[in-house]
């Protein structure tokens, strides 16, 4: 049987040359190792293997694919079933692009409230190098950073400080407008974890971000009106009403060839990102590996 077309994800399956090429492939990607691990061949092996293993027996793990091509792996380790989970996902095509529904519906088969894992935040890890990614998933994931809700919880006169007034003059909006962007850079720096990985040759601070289950249905809920509205300007693939529990990730309906998925395939590990960080087996014992 040929495989579907586009990109879709089915759970892991171990085969022994495909868990190679896959080895190889990870291994082979510099921004998901630091540079004491990069420099050993060996260890760096070791340590992308341990990492995915570990993710595969107390977690879930997904291989992506383009057509019969893997082009990356995805992972929520970190599991705490009915609370939360880190996501991370590694993509060799170096493209995010085409990747947006995968990891929508990804995140649906986390958060749904009938499926095996109930979650209601999947947290990601990204290194500052890494920012491009961060940006991506918090303008196309919906992705916040962990102290962006502190915005919500300013004192009163603060909270009025900021808020836009309308037909005040453009001096001052635009006053209110940097000091809103000032604040939010602020409680952006907030959210890392100081000087956490060296990579080439500079130290690096880690992000951190979070969506719950709440952000992720009223924003999807958004999407799919404007979709349906015709507001969005160009057309996008819907995700799946309902994700198979199985954990494999469920048909969308195409708008674009790029943006199809595989059908249900097999069950996934009884135990199971590029999302950040990389790496480290000497942290696997406590599943602190990182996500990019």
């Amino acid at each position: 049987m040929s495989e579907p077309a586009g990109i879709f994800a089915k759970p892991f399956e171990f085969d022994a040359l495909r868990w190679t090429t896959t080895l190889d492939r990870v291994c082979s990607h510099r921004p998901w190792f630091p540079d004491d691990i990069w420099y050993d061949e060996d260890k760096r092996r070791l340590s992308a293997a341990t990492y995915i293993i570990d993710a595969i027996q107390k977690g879930r793990v997904w291989e992506a694919f383009k057509g019969a091509e893997i082009v990356g792996v995805i992972l929520l380790d970190r599991l705490h079933l009915e609370s939360d989970g880190r996501g991370h996902f590694i993509f060799f095509d170096h493209s995010l692009a085409n990747k947006r529904q995968l990891c929508e519906n990804i995140l649906a088969y986390a958060f749904d409230p009938d499926g095996p894992l109930k979650l209601h935040t999947v947290r990601l890890e990204v290194p500052t190098y890494a920012h491009a990614l961060a940006s991506w998933a918090t303008a196309k994931l919906g992705f916040r950073y962990e102290a962006d809700e502190l915005l919500e919880r300013l004192p009163v006169k603060l909270a009025r400080a900021i808020a836009p007034r309308e037909g005040e003059p453009t001096r001052q909006a635009a006053w209110r407008e940097t000091l809103r962007a000032e604040l939010t850079t602020l409680l952006q720096d907030a959210s890392r974890r100081r000087r956490t990985l060296r990579y080439r040759d500079a130290w690096h601070d880690v992000m951190l971000l979070r969506l719950t289950r709440e952000e992720f249905n009223t924003q999807h809920a958004s999407r799919l009106f404007q979709e349906r509205h015709g507001t969005l300007g160009r057309q996008h693939s819907t995700i799946s009403g309902t994700v198979s529990r199985t954990g494999t990730v469920p048909p969308a309906v195409p708008a674009e060839p790029e943006r199809r998925w595989g059908p249900d395939t097999a069950e996934p590990p009884a135990s199971a990102s590029d999302a950040g960080l990389p790496a480290d087996p000497e942290r696997s014992g406590d599943n602190h590996t990182p996500s990019e």
